[in-house]
């Protein structure tokens, strides 16, 4: 009988010592894997982070050309009044100078006068919108991921 006791200790301190090497076996296996999981991660979010950093750069340069773009429209646009503006004046006055015999004459040109001031209104207006969509168009190129940025 003592050998059959001896026998049931020996085979259960066997399966227990398997069990413990087993048990410690995977949560090394395990904790070795969380390691290099949290390793990616964060290796995954630092790519991440510079790509969006990168990103940013574009869109802010982007945005720094098209602020520059409108300066420039709307300089052009100030100008561009100005010379109206004057030769708007130089019409009126031309008109104001001419005689009373000529009546027709300065009838014609006050009605070129208007007839211009109407059409270059509307030319400013379509200038305008031109410059804006051009902008706009421009912004979003400049602004738009490449994949060789």
């Amino acid at each position: 009988m003592l050998p059959l006791i001896f026998a049931g200790v020996t085979a259960v301190a066997s399966i227990t010592g398997t069990y413990l090497y087993t048990r410690n076996h995977y949560e090394t296996v395990l904790a070795e894997r969380a390691a290099e999981h949290a390793n990616q991660l964060a290796a995954a979010n630092a790519s991440a982070l510079a790509e969006t950093l990168k990103l940013q750069k574009a869109k802010d340069e982007a945005e720094r050309k098209a602020a520059i773009r409108v300066a420039a429209a709307r300089a052009d646009a100030a100008r561009n009044a100005t010379a109206l503006s004057m030769l708007h004046n130089a019409a009126d006055s031309a008109i104001r100078s001419a005689s009373d015999s000529h009546s027709t004459c300065q009838s014609v040109a006050a009605t070129s006068t208007d007839l211009l001031q109407q059409c270059s209104a509307r030319y400013r207006d379509v200038a305008a919108a031109a410059d804006k969509a051009i902008g706009e168009v421009m912004l979003l190129r400049d602004a738009w991921p490449t994949s060789h940025q």
